[in-house]
This record gives structure tokens, C-alpha cells and sequence, in this order.
């Protein structure tokens, strides 16, 4: 058996935090310096080192890899939806040209630009929850690219996704949580070295922006998820339209009659519409079933058809951008009569039309995004916090974002990075508080901070300490910002549905992490078992438990494994609540043992991981640590 006083050795389906990754490069550091004369609370939002030394002899804990981010395979309920605004690309588009994001009523009318998304646009797409947009930036022929979230407002900019080579084409998941795309991967300037055996599929974590490789395919281009989430459809070999099963990652193609590219799925999933562009004859729009049957073709392109087609969230309707003589225009095709319709849209050279789904019954997708504002560090500064995602998704990190803001007529020293200004929360409901997510990188050690004069009306944004969301809603959260609270806000939680019972959730939980409970199952929540644990160097004895905790509408679910069995008991009760970065010790002093447990979060449709951690401890040492993870 592997001597528990060893560093942990790493799971091959579980995915280090990234506090892991740059501990195991850089290794230990010196302790943090002393907190700057000016006060506040500096905690760094990467970490550097993790090492907890209680003796002589300090134990530096290998993380857990998880598996690349591929939602569950359990088809998502298709719920009908209703066309609300639309997004465009205005001004121009292509190589060397400047475009803009423009939103406007579903006929076009009272177009208003999104402030913040100039640049070399090439697509743009709605989220699920028509919450937010994001779009691609290139940088033309120089290669570069990046994808962008935003606002319809404009505000709350963020690059989840940048490369030195190109992106061919993105698309949301159904359940908003990521993004798929195509990619060359990173390559020198004026891309070169690049071939079209390069271009693979990724995903991209939307709350975390963590990449995973999408299957094994290569020469993969212009993904698009099925409302049901269970299948991508993408172009294979430049030209063939094929199908990913989500499941496993087999694909098939679909379509060899025709040449394909830029396939989109209907709101129902029964047909997918795609550009076909003919060798020797004209380019036109098609329709095809996901069988591979009823191919028709309903619209001939005037001129040529970019590849960014969208379907109306009522099914209604195709957005096609047609182009000739560098002149493009929308024209909206229906998919029964094939009737066109051209849109009426301000700017020149509009491209890439798409529509905001919103519930069929009218209400609003999204709430706005919630703000809190107020003076800290003296009153020099003004701390603003954004909380973009209301109402919350259980299990995934909230996304807050916090900006100070220099409200003297004088220079403001401000301290940035790790040990730098940062801004957390305190979850309470009913009075009782229930979280802090400052715990998130308690612990964690760093180089000093960064110092730097803000000049007077300067912004700029500082470091912020998120947690997954475990609890039901309404939450009361509170932002704590540098040296003060700010004002309270009050936030719903979704309810999507939990599993049939707390048995259900600990078999779908176990599941999502066969490879590591592969002769170890619990079953029971509070009850232990003894077995074999997986691990990459082989199967260690552990004994393995479960806990259960039925909130509203979704279940939690901690699963653990300790080695050796006959270790110290340990309360499987305590470790939902555990989210210190390096956990403290949870065994006598003395003890040799391993632990890793998971937090995860079920519903009938998903599971997502919460959080992980690790800690390992012999009778001189104890190292631990762990982070937000992100859904499996």
C-alpha cells in the first residue's frame, strides 16, 4: 500500500485548481509580507505557494485533474421561447475593418451600440438566458483572437478565452455554463506555421474560463450545441457537416451529398440549417435532419453567405448575412415557405444577426445585474461590486467583479495582485450567516503586492474572492471591499429540480467520478465503506463516504475517500462548509493519512463540481489545499 505520508499522487480525470498548477512550478515561497500602513484586507487572488509547514518538514499536496468539461450527456428540457432583442455586427466586417456590436428591437428599430465591443468583429451570440452576448475579436490576418462576454449594456466586459491563432466559430451550451469553439491553437504572428490539421474543437468554462479539449477530432471547425445539449454539430474536413455525440465523444458525418459550414440547430432539434457552397454551382442555404435525411435547400445566395447562420428562438425564421460586392445584407428565410425577408438594419455592412431568447410567456430571461457601491480606504476610494448572474446557478462561482474608483483631487496608492486590495462576500439568509468567500484563499501565500498611483477619477479593477453557490435563495450578500462592508444586495437561487432522493444524488455524483471511486461506493449518506480508491499510479485502500444536503430544488453532495481505512473517524458533515484554501487539519496530531473529498451540486439534469481539496499529513508535516472547480 502507498505510504500515506507521500504527496498525493494525481487522479487522471480531475483537474488541479490553478493555486495547485503554480504551486507545483514555482514551489515554496516566503510567507506574505506585512499588510501595507494603508490597511485593508490583502488576500491574492492567484496563489503562489501553498505549503502549510506544522513541523520541520513541510508536505507540498498534489491536486486532483478533472475531466475536460463536457456537460452531462442527460438530455436538457427544450422549453419554448419567444424572440426578444437582436444583436448584429455593424459597420464593416472581415480583415482590417472595425465593427461593432449593435443591439435593437426584434424589427431593428432603436439600434444602440455596446459600448466596449469595438474591434475585428467576426460573430456574435446570445447566452441561453439571453442575459449576456459574446462575440470574436480578431486581429485579421495577423492571427489573434479572442472571445469577449458582455452585457447588453455594455458594462461588465470580460475576455474568457484569448489565442495567438484564430477561432473558427463559438457556441453557448444550453445550460449557459459554457462555450464550445473551434481553433487553430496558439501560433505566431501572420499565423505562421498554421494548418488546417491544426483546428481541433475546445470548450471554455464561462464561469472560471477553463479550457478543455472538445473529443480527439482534428480539421473540426464551426461548432453548434443542440437545444438538448447532448449532441455538436460541426464541420469535419472543412467541408462535411458531422455530428459529436456529447456522451463519448464519437462523431459521425452526416451530410456527403453537399458541402457544408456554419451549422445551426433549430430551437426543437429537428433540423439543423447549414451554408452549402457547391464547387461548380451556387451557394445555398440548407436543411437537413440530424439522421442525415430530408436534405432541401431553400435559399440561393446572391452573392456569397457567411457561415453565421441563426435560428429565431420561435423557429419562425433563418438569419443569413448575403453578401456582393463588399455589400452585405440580413435576409430572414423561412424554413417552411422559404419566403425572404431583409431585415431594415442601421450601419453599413450588417452581419451576424442574432436573436435574444427570451420565456414564451413574455417575462424577462434575466435580471439585471446587481450592483453595491461604497467608500473605503479612508474614503479615497469608492469600491463598486457587479454581480452579473441573477438569479445565481447553484454550484457555480457567482462571477462578481470589483472596481475602486480614485473620488479624491489627488494620487491614490492602491496595492494589486496577491496580498493586493480585494473584495469578498458573506452569504446570510434569515439572519444567519452561512459563507464568507474571503475563506477561499485563506491560507494562501504570495509575493508583496504590486504598488501603483491611481490618478484622481481613475478606475481600476481589483482582485476579487469568489465561492460557488450552495445554498437556497433568497441569499443576502454582503460585498466586503479592501477595509468595509458595503451595502447588502438580495439574490435568487434556481430551483432546477433535485434528484429523486439522496441515494439518486450520491449514485449520480459517484458517476461523474468513476474513475476514483471505482471499487470504493458509497451509498448512504452518512455511512462509510471500505475498498480500493483510483489514483494514476494505481488503487490504494481508502474507506469512502458520502453526505447528502437536500436544499430547494438541487442537492449537495460531499463525497470522500480516506487512506488508510483504519484512519481517525472524520465528520462528513463539516465538509460542505470547508473552503478554506488550505484547509486546516482534521485529524489528531500524529496521525498518517490522505484525504480528498469532493463538493458537488446535483439536479435531475447535471451535476457540477463546487469545490476540491486535498490534504495529506504524517507526524512531522500536513499540507492541504483546494479551489473552485468547475462542473464535470
Amino acid at each position: 500500500m502507498t505510504d500515506p505520508r507521500e504527496p498525493f499522487r494525481t487522479l487522471d480525470e480531475l483537474e488541479p485548481p490553478d493555486i495547485w498548477q503554480r504551486a507545483q512550478r514555482l514551489g515554496p515561497k516566503e510567507p506574505p509580507p506585512e499588510p501595507s500602513p494603508s490597511g485593508g484586507r490583502r488576500v491574492g487572488v492567484i496563489a503562489l505557494a501553498l505549503v502549510v509547514t506544522v513541523a520541520t518538514t513541510g508536505l507540498l499536496v498534489h491536486a486532483f485533474r478533472a475531466p475536460p468539461r463536457i456537460p452531462p450527456a442527460t438530455p436538457v428540457p427544450i422549453t419554448p421561447k419567444a424572440n426578444g432583442k437582436i444583436a448584429y455586427l455593424s459597420d464593416s466586417w472581415g480583415f482590417f475593418s472595425t465593427s461593432q456590436v449593435t443591439i435593437a428591437n426584434g424589427d431593428g428599430t432603436d439600434p444602440i451600440l455596446v459600448d466596449g465591443s469595438k474591434g475585428n468583429l467576426e460573430d456574435v451570440r446570445w447566452s441561453p438566458d439571453g442575459s449576456r452576448l459574446a462575440y470574436v475579436d480578431t486581429n485579421g490576418e495577423f492571427g489573434g483572437a479572442k472571445i469577449v462576454l458582455v452585457s447588453p449594456e455594455g458594462d461588465a466586459s470580460t475576455t474568457l478565452f484569448e489565442t495567438s491563432g484564430y477561432i473558427a466559430g463559438i457556441t453557448w451550451s444550453p445550460d449557459g455554463s459554457t462555450i464550445a469553439f473551434g481553433t487553430s491553437g496558439d501560433h505566431s504572428m501572420f499565423g505562421a506555421g498554421v494548418q488546417f490539421s491544426d483546428y481541433h474543437l475546445e470548450t471554455v468554462s464561462v464561469a472560471g474560463g477553463k479550457t478543455a479539449p472538445l473529443g480527439d477530432i482534428t480539421r473540426a471547425t464551426s461548432p453548434a450545441w443542440s437545444p438538448d445539449g447532448t449532441t455538436i454539430a460541426f464541420v469535419q474536413d472543412l467541408n462535411h457537416l458531422a455530428l459529436m455525440d456529447v456522451a463519448d465523444g464519437s462523431s459521425q458525418i452526416v451530410a456527403t451529398s453537399t458541402p457544408a459550414s456554419g451549422p445551426a440547430w433549430s430551437p426543437d432539434g429537428s433540423w439543423i440549417a447549414f451554408v452549402s457552397e457547391a464547387v461548380d454551382g451556387p451557394t445555398t442555404i440548407a436543411l437537413i435532419r440530424p439522421d442525415g435525411s430530408q436534405l432541401r435547400h431553400i435559399y440561393t445566395c446572391q452573392g456569397g453567405c457567411l457561415p453565421l447562420l441563426s435560428w429565431s428562438p420561435d423557429g419562425a425564421s433563418i438569419a443569413v448575412t448575403d453578401f456582393t460586392n463588399h455589400s452585405e445584407s440580413v435576409e430572414l428565410l423561412s424554413p417552411t415557405t422559404g419566403d425572404v425577408r431583409t431585415m431594415d438594419l442601421t450601419g453599413p455592412r450588417p452581419a451576424a444577426l442574432d436573436w435574444q431568447p427570451i420565456p414564451a410567456d413574455g417575462s424577462t430571461a434575466s435580471s439585471a445585474p446587481l450592483t453595491s457601491s461604497g467608500l473605503v480606504a479612508d474614503g479615497t476610494l469608492r469600491c463598486t461590486v457587479e454581480l452579473p448572474v441573477n438569479p445565481l446557478v447553484p454550484g457555480q462561482p457567482t462571477g462578481a467583479s470589483f472596481t475602486v474608483t480614485n473620488v479624491t483631487d489627488g494620487a491614490v496608492q492602491v496595492w494589486l495582485g496577491t496580498n493586493g486590495y480585494a473584495g469578498w462576500l458573506v452569504f446570510s439568509a434569515d439572519g444567519l450567516d452561512l459563507q464568507d468567500s474571503g475563506l477561499t484563499h485563506a491560507g494562501i501565500h504570495g509575493p508583496p503586492p504590486d504598488e501603483q498611483a491611481l490618478a484622481p477619477g481613475g478606475s481600476i479593477a481589483i482582485g476579487a474572492m469568489d465561492t460557488a453557490v450552495l445554498w437556497s435563495g433568497p441569499l443576502d450578500v454582503t460585498p466586503h471591499c479592501v477595509d468595509a462592508a458595503l451595502p447588502a444586495v438580495q439574490m435568487e437561487v434556481m430551483a432546477p429540480g433535485a434528484p429523486a432522493s439522496a441515494d439518486a444524488a450520491i449514485a449520480q455524483a459517484v458517476s461523474s467520478l468513476s474513475d476514483a471511486f471505482v471499487g470504493c461506493v458509497p451509498a448512504t449518506s452518512g455511512a462509510w465503506v471500505t475498498g480500493t480508491f483510483g489514483t494514476s499510479d494505481g488503487t490504494i485502500d481508502a474507506r469512502c463516504g458520502a453526505y447528502v444536503v437536500e436544499r430547494d430544488g438541487f442537492d449537495v453532495v460531499a463525497l470522500v475517500a480516506v487512506s488508510p481505512p483504519d484512519a481517525p473517524e472524520l465528520d462528513l458533515a463539516q465538509l460542505p462548509d470547508r473552503i478554506e484554501a488550505v484547509p486546516p487539519p482534521m485529524f489528531p496530531q500524529g496521525s498518517s493519512v490522505r484525504v480528498s473529498w469532493w463538493v458537488l451540486v446535483l439536479t435531475q439534469d447535471s451535476t457540477s463540481c463546487a469545490t476540491h481539496y486535498a490534504m495529506s499529513m504524517g507526524p512531522d508535516s500536513y499540507g492541504g489545499g483546494g479551489g473552485i472547480c468547475r462542473a464535470t
